[in-house]
């Protein structure tokens, strides 16, 4: 599900649109036939016509296809990569209800997590949970009323169909703390190469990133310049 939403880019023509049509196209009353359809690239690798879950299990010491990240951590070494990274500095606290959204209802607990990463890697979740927030900063108050005060040239940009998209900077915090929101993009969509399908509003934001950036060098250049004339024209006098 959440490599479907981050890969829904272009919009008519990304992985979510092919399997949403798989859907659309088919009888929507043949209950899990319907499921087949939607992952049918997954399901077309199997014998037997279903999917597969051992295809999603990532690598390492008792690994399972539920991680510390309930969206999935990925296979191989990525997944066990992202599994230690969601164990010790990225903290993500997820859970489902079913009324809200269409998933089964899971209530996330610290207690599982650790019970999981001491599993997987014999570090306990808790002892890490602040992590993030300690090292860059990002503690709620001290985000929204001192962040812009020590920190400078960033580009926050996000696509709105990807669902990452929610916890992200969506307003500018300074005039060098800029958020650019793509309402057609996905998951760092603006980082990928251009393309005949890409949408105005992902050419616009690549356009602002360029001339942002640009601008950026071009006044570092110009600091430098003067910093190194000034160091040489101090050197000689002395």
């Amino acid at each position: 599900w959440a490599n479907y939403a981050m890969a829904n880019y272009p919009p008519s023509t990304s992985p979510l649109k092919s399997a949403c049509d798989r859907i659309v196209d088919g009888s929507i009353t043949d209950g899990m036939k319907i499921w087949q359809r939607f992952f049918a690239p997954a399901v077309a690798q199997s014998e037997n016509g279903c999917l597969d879950m051992n295809m999603f299990v990532p690598q390492g010491v008792n690994a399972t296809i539920h991680c510390s990240d309930l969206t999935g951590c990925g296979v191989g070494f990525d997944g066990e990569s992202w599994d230690y990274q969601a164990c010790t500095e990225n903290i993500e606290p997820f859970a489902t209800n079913n009324r809200t959204d269409m998933f089964p209802e899971y209530e996330w607990s610290m207690q599982w997590l650790d019970a999981h990463c001491t599993s997987r890697f014999n570090i306990k979740a808790s002892t890490t949970a602040s992590w993030m927030q300690t090292q860059f900063g990002l503690q709620p108050q001290y985000f929204r009323n001192k962040f812009a005060e020590t920190t400078s040239h960033i580009i926050f940009s996000n696509g709105e169909n990807d669902g990452w998209s929610a916890g992200g900077v969506l307003q500018n915090m300074s005039d060098t703390l800029i958020a650019i929101v793509i309402p057609s993009g996905a998951h760092h969509s603006d980082m990928r190469s251009s393309s005949t399908n890409d949408t105005q509003d992902m050419i616009n934001a690549r356009n602002t990133e360029k001339q942002i950036l640009t601008s950026w060098i071009q006044q570092l250049q110009k600091t430098r310049a003067v910093h190194n004339h000034n160091h040489v024209f101090t050197t000689e006098f002395n």
